[in-house]
This record gives structure tokens, C-alpha cells and sequence, in this order.
């Protein structure tokens, strides 16, 4: 590990939280949802927070204009449940998913048997900042395809995951860029901190850079675990929060570590982290913070 190089990735400073005001907001329908299997069908949705107009404008657009919100619509203490395609597979753009008040868990998956790209065009591409229960997103199929996140929209986006929720990127599900120069920030809702992500599939390539930010005004942390076999991230920034890498190969381009930040390796004694590292903050090699 070369720990003498000092590089700066880019400052945490000046990210938009906010989703874009173009974006359109629709509502789960779960009956038609869980009927036709598929949340990229407009009928799945309706137009407003209360289910009373249905929704009819198109998942498949390019411009990622709708974003998906599941709220007290959800009445069921299992949660939900549903694909983002039935059986076909495909790619579609929306603004991002939210969650706030459902009576359980979110899970979200991909389409069952194919191979599928849903690409978060807006500029906060999943936002638990009201949640009251945790969010989900992996593939249909653990055996026969894989997921994709694909951050896209503008040059920086981010994930908005307060203290004491959690966000789980499933096994055989990615998280990648759509282009070069994408910067996604994974971080609270600005009081609390930053809360759980999970990864538990790839993480990135060389064209995005990673920051977790823990900051919050009465409290700062979060957990952020990396358990695919391969991540690869133009730079990873690490700030009041600990990043844990599990075992596996993981190869971010350039690493850096703010004050108060812990990037910590751990698994069964092969996890790696190469490339450019500097480190402000703490730095724990094999073991769990």
C-alpha cells in the first residue's frame, strides 16, 4: 500500500441534496404492482402521495424524469416486494427511489431472469431522509443475471441515508456511473449522520469517485461495508464515517482519508486496498472498527 502519495480527489464541499425540480414524484400502487410484477409499468404508480389518480406517464423514458416514492400507500408490515421488470430484462432511467412512511420494508429487484440497468438520474438517486423503515435493491436472481445502479444525471449526486436506517445493495447487484466524472456522496440528512449501507455487489469503476460523508449537526458516524469481490473507484473520500472492505480484491484508483474518517480492511486476512493512499483520519488494516 503507498501511503506517501497525497491526493486529493475532490472536496466534499457544495453537493446539491436536493432531487431535481423537474423531477415528477409518483406514488406505489401495491395491488396493481404486485399484480403485474413489474415497477417499470406506469400502472404500478399513482400520481399523487394519496391514490387517487393513476399514473400513465412512461418508466422506459431516457430522461429519468419520475421519481418513485413508496409511502403509507404500503399498508402491509411485510412491506414490499417487486420487480423493476417482469421477465424481459431491459434498462430504464428514473430521477431515484424514496421511502418514507410504508408499513414495512422496501425491497426493490430487478427484472427475474435478465440482466438490467436502472440508471438514478436525479441528484439524490435514493433518499431515506423521512423513512421510517429500511430500503433494498438487488438482483431477481442470484444465479441466472445481475443488477445495475447507474449513477448518472450531473457531475455529483448522492445517496441520503440517515442514522438508524439502513440501505442494502444486494449480491450480484453493481453500483456504476454512466459516464466519466460522476461523483455520487453517500451521506445523512444533515442532523443525524449518516446511517447503514451495504454492498454486498461491485462497487464503481475508474470513471466514479465515492465520498462518504457522516456529518450531522448534533451527531456525526455511519457504517458503510464493501462485500463484493472486485471494487473499483476512481477515489473513495472518507469522512467522520468508517468504510470496511471486506475480503476480496478491492482496488479504488486514489484513496483518501479526511480528519475523522476510519477506512478499516477487514475479513479473513486477504483483504486489500491498493493504490494512491492518503491518510488524515485513522486507518485500521484487518480489523473491525
Amino acid at each position: 500500500m503507498n501511503t506517501k502519495s497525497k491526493i486529493i480527489a475532490f472536496s466534499l464541499a457544495g453537493f446539491s441534496l436536493a432531487n431535481s425540480a423537474s423531477a415528477q414524484s409518483i406514488y406505489l400502487n401495491p395491488t396493481q404492482a404486485a399484480t403485474n410484477n413489474a415497477l417499470a409499468s406506469a400502472s404500478s404508480w399513482w400520481t399523487d402521495a394519496a391514490g387517487t389518480t393513476a399514473n400513465t406517464t412512461t418508466l422506459s423514458n431516457s430522461t429519468g424524469a419520475l421519481l418513485l416514492n413508496f409511502n403509507s400507500l404500503v399498508t402491509s408490515s411485510s412491506g414490499f416486494t417487486g420487480r423493476t421488470g417482469g421477465g424481459t430484462g431491459g434498462s430504464f432511467f428514473i430521477s431515484g427511489f424514496v421511502v418514507t412512511d410504508p408499513a414495512g420494508q422496501i425491497t426493490v429487484t430487478t427484472a427475474s431472469n435478465a440482466v438490467q440497468t436502472v440508471t438514478l438520474a436525479g441528484a439524490v438517486g435514493i433518499d431515506l431522509t423521512s423513512a421510517t423503515r429500511d430500503f433494498t435493491y438487488r438482483a431477481g436472481s442470484s444465479t441466472i443475471n445481475t443488477g445495475t445502479l447507474r449513477i448518472g444525471g450531473g457531475a455529483a449526486s448522492s445517496w441520503k441515508v440517515p442514522a438508524g436506517r439502513t440501505v442494502t445493495i444486494g449480491t450480484n447487484t453493481n453500483v456504476t456511473a454512466q459516464a466519466a466524472g460522476k461523483t455520487l456522496t453517500l451521506t445523512g440528512d444533515g442532523v443525524t449522520g449518516l446511517g447503514n449501507i451495504v454492498f454486498n455487489g461491485n462497487v464503481g469503476s475508474s470513471s466514479l469517485a465515492l465520498a462518504i460523508d457522516g456529518t450531522g449537526t448534533n451527531s456525526s458516524g455511519g457504517h458503510v461495508a464493501f462485500n463484493g469481490t472486485s471494487n473499483g473507484l476512481g477515489s473513495l473520500t472518507v469522512r467522520n464515517a468508517t468504510a470496511v472492505f471486506a475480503s476480496g480484491s478491492t482496488t479504488p484508483g486514489t484513496t483518501t482519508v479526511n480528519g475523522g474518517g476510519v477506512l478499516a480492511l477487514t475479513g479473513s486476512g486477504n483483504a486489500t486496498l491498493s493504490g494512491a493512499v492518503t491518510v488524515n483520519g485513522s486507518l485500521r488494516p484487518n480489523t473491525s472498527p
